[in-house]
């Protein structure tokens, strides 16, 4: 009786994709594993704050966080409190947020789409992304951050169709959230002030006026925390604000080449990870496309070079490494430079880079042809049309400026433009967008392969750093101290090594590592085997005892 109530009360047209996302998330975390008891790339950093707070009851920051974190660190001890500090609350922790960011995609699109499977695919192709998996199942910020980016991107939107304050006020809040949990959250606001005093600046100063005391707001609200670092003594050794995370110090040619890689990285990868959805736009586009083809061919010819130049230099790295996800940062491969072709093959790399360059065509035409169409003066086009463009392309300008001039770039960073993506792509036809059955068939064959992927690097991400652990391990039973065994940059971090920011250490002070492959001049002692998904075969991590002849640097 009460089920038979549920089902005629639950509108499974309307919010059947719930449970279909759900189901999709929580067997990708079963079949991934990522309950262990050790940190994670940088993360190792992020969780000694959550266990210090935990623990102490004291926030202590190390010194090799660059970002305020607060948000993250509170969230993260939420999850502690039923069973104590663990990294496996903090991954659990990290993956709630990863699905609520999926939902809030999801409404996202769906506020303007009256398509729900387009809503359903878009978000199911961000949750399959290898870099979005991967970082979902670990304590990065990368996730955390875009939950509330994302959330706070859909509250504005909502107050800029209906102008209810409520939905202001949530944007606001959202966006204090995200801000301290990275610099650049400010950047959200900023931009919904930028477009309403570019949009409104005849009509609607009061609604201009709004948005300058939300971006004020969420500005005093980071300068406030930084004070507060400040006046207790809490600022990290290498943190920075925002105006700091660019390297100013450059001359103006590193400057420009700085530009020129980073777009063209950025074009080929995005190309790669929206695919399909950058074939649908462009059958969608094709009007548009030969209207403007002069100047669409003309403007192309700039972004090509990069696209085609920086083409050999993808992936750019971090997470995504062809056929392996996450950095390989133990001593041989990130320090001696050695062993960093273990999980690559030529065929599939070309493959990778094949589609990337094709896809970042793909990506110029059509956001090319929709910016001459938008900001024409063609009355055709909807208002609604036209803020959703606009307010996205002012966002993707802003972090695109941010992250091409930054002290570092990681391929992770591109999370931050997936969530407007489809605004870009389909400006004109988004919320009338119907799919061939073609098309339908092309994407979730793509979103299957990406997940299944996704899954089996994720897992053998685990698989090596497990054993990596288990080796470090054995060592300190046998009475070495942590300050003599190299375990890479995760262990290293965690046990107190002084890291340079690029997370780099001196190895001159250890007396054992362990890497990836043997190397000329130490000894083997002893090693670790660990199994591959995608790497079939025997695999083993190697401890190494420095000897006389080593040439440690």
């Amino acid at each position: 009786m009460l089920i038979s109530s549920l089902k005629r009360s639950f509108d499974w047209k309307e919010y059947g994709w719930f449970p279909v996302l759900f189901l999709c998330w929580v067997v990708s975390i079963i079949i991934v594993n990522p309950f262990h008891e050790f940190p994670l790339n940088d993360d190792w950093s992020y969780s000694k704050t959550v266990l210090n707070l935990y623990e102490n009851g004291v926030l202590r920051f190390e010194d090799w966080l660059g970002m305020p974190l607060i948000t993250q660190v509170f969230w993260g001890s939420l999850f502690c409190i039923p069973c104590g500090f663990s990294f496996t609350a903090l991954r659990i922790s990290t993956l709630v947020l990863g699905f609520i960011g999926l939902v809030a995609t999801y409404h996202l699109v769906r506020e303007f789409s009256e398509n729900r499977k387009v809503s359903l695919m878009f978000t199911l192709i961000i949750a399959a992304n290898p870099l979005f998996f991967s970082l979902s199942n670990s304590f990065m910020t990368d996730v955390p951050f875009y939950a509330f980016y994302i959330l706070s991107l859909l509250f504005y939107l909502k107050n800029l169709k209906s102008k209810k304050v409520i939905y202001l006020i949530a944007g606001v809040l959202m966006s204090i959230l995200a801000t301290l949990i990275r610099q650049t959250g400010i950047l959200l606001p900023a931009s919904v002030f930028i477009y309403s005093l570019l949009i409104y600046y005849k009509s609607d100063k009061k609604l201009i006026f709004k948005y300058l005391i939300s971006l004020l707001i969420v500005t005093g609200s980071l300068l406030l925390y930084n004070q507060w670092l400040d006046l207790t003594g809490r600022t990290p050794e290498f943190y920075r604000t925002l105006p700091e995370i660019q390297n100013w110090g450059f001359f103006i040619r590193e400057k420009a080449w700085l530009i020129f890689t980073r777009s063209g990285m950025i074009l080929n990868e995005m190309g790669f990870w929206f695919f399909p959805f950058l074939i649908i736009a462009t059958k969608y586009n094709i009007a548009g496309i030969k209207k403007n083809v002069k100047w669409v061919a003309i403007i192309s010819v700039i972004f090509l070079i990069p696209l085609i130049r920086t083409n050999a230099m993808v992936p750019s790295g971090n997470i995504f490494n062809i056929l392996e996800l996450g950095p390989l940062l133990l001593a041989d491969t990130y320090i001696f430079e050695e062993n960093r072709d273990i999980f690559s093959y030529s065929s599939v790399t070309l493959f990778f880079r094949l589609v990337s360059m094709l896809g970042g065509i793909l990506l110029i035409v059509n956001l090319l042809s929709n910016i001459l169409q938008v900001f024409s003066r063609n009355k055709s086009y909807g208002q609604s049309q036209k803020m959703l463009f606009t307010l996205s392309f002012i966002i993707m300008l802003s972090y695109f400026g941010v992250y091409v001039l930054s002290y570092t770039y990681f391929d992770r960073y591109m999370i931050s433009f997936f969530g407007i993506f489809i605004f870009l792509l389909f400006p004109f036809s988004i919320k009338s967008l119907k799919l061939s059955r073609r098309s339908v068939v092309l994407t979730y064959t793509f979103i299957i392969i990406l997940w299944l992927f996704s899954m089996a690097a994720t897992r053998d991400y685990f698989s090596w750093n497990e054993a990596r652990w288990e080796a470090a391990g054995s060592l300190m039973k046998e009475g070495i101290s942590p300050s003599k065994i190299d375990g890479g940059h995760e262990f290293n971090g965690w046990y107190g090594a002084d890291l340079n920011i690029f997370g780099q250490w001196d190895t001159g002070s250890y007396d054992y590592f362990i890497t990836f492959g043997k190397l000329d001049g130490f000894e083997c002692v002893d090693s670790y085997q660990y199994k591959l998904l995608l790497h079939p075969g025997e695999h083993r991590l190697f401890v190494c005892k420095k000897g006389n002849g080593a040439g440690i640097q």
